[in-house]
């Protein structure tokens, strides 16, 4: 058993999955912060709200082009 759990070890290690699950994370909480602001947006002052649409929506893109994690499968 201690040889798997030590061949699975190595194996998560040279595979980088610690590195690509934080990433992963970091993605994930960028996500939850847009959400956030978009609805945020839904109770905006009908002035600015276009403009502060126009301003999230930038942001996203540069987000989004910004990711260099792809899904394994």
């Amino acid at each position: 058993m201690a040889l798997v759990g030590g061949a699975l070890t190595g194996l998560h290690g040279w595979l980088g999955c610690e590195s690509h699950q934080q990433k992963c994370r970091t993605i994930a909480a960028q996500y939850m912060v847009f959400k956030m602001k978009y609805e945020a947006l839904l109770v905006a002052d009908p002035e600015n709200k276009k403009e502060k649409l126009t301003a999230l929506q930038d942001q996203y893109t540069e987000f989004i082009l910004s990711i260099d994690v792809k899904p394994w499968f």
